[in-house]
C-alpha cells in the first residue's frame, strides 16, 4: 500500500475515533438540555462541525443509526441544506440521507 494510502487510513482512523469520544460527550453532556441553543453550541458539537466535508460520512452513518439532532451540523458541513422547508423530522433525515448517497458520502 502506497504512503499516503496508509496515511489517509491512520487519518480517517483517528477522525472517526475522535467523532465517536466527541458524540459521546455531548450526548452525556445533553441529555437534559432542552435548548437546542445549548445543544447545538456544545463543545463537542461545535468540533464536530469544524471536521467538515472530512467529517460528513460519520455524521450521515450516525444518522441512519439514531435520531439525534445532526441537521444543524450538516448544514453548515456541507455548506447546504438538503432538508430546507421540510418540517417532519423523519421527511428531513430521509432528505439528508439521499443527500448523503448522491455525494458518496454514505
Amino acid at each position: 500500500m502506497p504512503e499516503h494510502e496508509e496515511n489517509k487510513d491512520a487519518f480517517d482512523a483517528k477522525l472517526k475515533t475522535e467523532f465517536n469520544l466527541l458524540v459521546q460527550k455531548w450526548r452525556d453532556e445533553t441529555l437534559f438540555v432542552s435548548s437546542l441553543g445549548k445543544q447545538f453550541s456544545h463543545p463537542a458539537y461545535v468540533r464536530i462541525i469544524a471536521m467538515g466535508k472530512e467529517g460528513l460520512p460519520l455524521v450521515l452513518n450516525e444518522m441512519q443509526k439514531s435520531n439525534d439532532n445532526w441537521f444543524y451540523a450538516l448544514k453548515f458541513m456541507a455548506g447546504e441544506d438538503a432538508a430546507a422547508g421540510i418540517d417532519n423530522f423523519e421527511d428531513a433525515k430521509s432528505a439528508w440521507l439521499l443527500w448523503g448517497y448522491k455525494h458518496n458520502f454514505i
